[in-house]
């Protein structure tokens, strides 16, 4: 397979000079608009008509529309050239689509920048968030991975870094994101102690932490000082999305009735469902069935009565999903829309809260 030999800073330096020297308002000219897609491992297949059979080449992506898709080749490509795109949504899927090439300009030396036009159109939902999600990350930068800095930008998160509980709490103070994911396994960071601290100081977005083996009562320390989500470490994709889905979807409220009516009572419920659905991840590879119907009858007795009906309804079919081995296979889609329903809840309590 043949690549672009440039390093990751050179490829984001010329990516960021293309965007910075389009046109006003070409954007708003152009029958699709097109969004930010920025990956290292896209492979895409083609034959030119020097070529006895199709090539593959990795490629730097630069944005993405309904109709097309540009990407940095190392040569000239002709245009007409079919063109077979592996294309990574943003829940880590690959995707297979199939266009023509239709534009090549020359950026400096052998370097081209490509346009492919799609044979059928794509949804960029699927690909790229049309808006950004802001992030601190409280961590040591330099040990992030490169894979999962480039999964932050692909998924829509504008991040910024800081080493430290002073420094994460100064930066949270300056400019709240949405999203704070702190680095359990990092000397500088105190997780539990910067997260109760984040909570007293009114901070009401999304912490998440982040741990290589966090335990089961390290999981529950967390979500008690305040911490919605606990994580491996880096986070994978998948739960990184469904983080991302849970703020761009609706808050949830409770339903104002019995115990619904009470803030503290619905924010220890949320908790206690936290730590729940935490201790599940654990339990279910480990195969303790018990454990976890007795799991699903508690999810499904208690959470109409905290205002969330539709919690309950997902506790029931938890429960008929755990029957047999058969209907097992359903348990990981049903506990998906449990966390989303929680984290959405947990956002709608701290969004009333006086």
């Amino acid at each position: 397979m043949r690549a672009v030999r440039l390093d990751d800073a050179s490829v984001a330096k010329i990516l960021d000079a293309l965007d910075a020297a389009c046109t006003p308002g070409a954007q708003e000219r152009r029958r699709h608009a097109r969004y930010r897609y920025r990956t290292r491992g896209c492979v895409v297949h083609m034959q030119q008509p020097q070529d006895c059979s199709a090539i593959a080449y990795l490629v730097p992506t630069r944005d993405i529309s309904t109709s097309g898709l540009s990407f940095l080749h190392s040569n000239y490509v002709h245009l007409g050239t079919p063109c077979l795109a592996e294309l990574l949504t943003k829940d880590g899927q690959q995707r297979r689509v199939l266009g023509n090439v239709v534009r090549c300009r020359l950026i400096s030396g052998t370097l081209h920048e490509v346009g492919v036009r799609f044979i059928e159109d794509v949804s960029t939902d699927d690909f790229t968030n049309a808006g950004r999600h802001s992030m601190l990350f409280g961590g040591d930068a330099d040990q992030a991975t490169r894979p999962f800095r480039l999964t932050l930008d692909q998924l829509g998160c504008d991040v910024r870094w800081a080493a430290g509980d002073d420094a994460i709490l100064a930066a949270a103070a300056e400019a709240p994101p949405e999203i704070i994911m702190l680095d359990a396994d990092a000397p500088p960071v105190d997780a539990e102690c910067t997260t109760a601290t984040l909570r007293a100081s009114g901070f009401a977005g999304m912490v998440v932490v982040c741990g290589r083996e966090l335990k089961a009562p390290q999981r529950k320390a967390y979500v008690l000082a305040g911490a919605d989500r606990c994580l491996g470490n880096p986070p994978g994709r998948t739960s990184i999305y469904a983080l991302l889905m849970a703020l761009r979807h609706s808050p949830i409220s409770p339903r104002k009735n019995g115990l619904g009516a009470d803030p503290r009572a619905v924010a220890a419920y949320l908790d206690h469902l936290l730590v729940r659905l935490h201790d599940a991840e654990l339990a279910l590879p480990a195969g303790l069935w018990d454990w976890l119907t007795a799991c699903a009858a508690d999810i499904k007795a208690r959470g109409a009565s905290y205002g969330y009906p539709s919690i309950s309804e997902l506790g029931a079919q938890f429960e008929v999903a755990l029957d047999d081995a058969h209907t097992r296979r359903n348990i990981g889609p049903i506990l998906a829309t449990l966390w989303d329903r929680c984290l959405r809840a947990r956002l709608g309590l701290r969004s009333i809260a006086p």
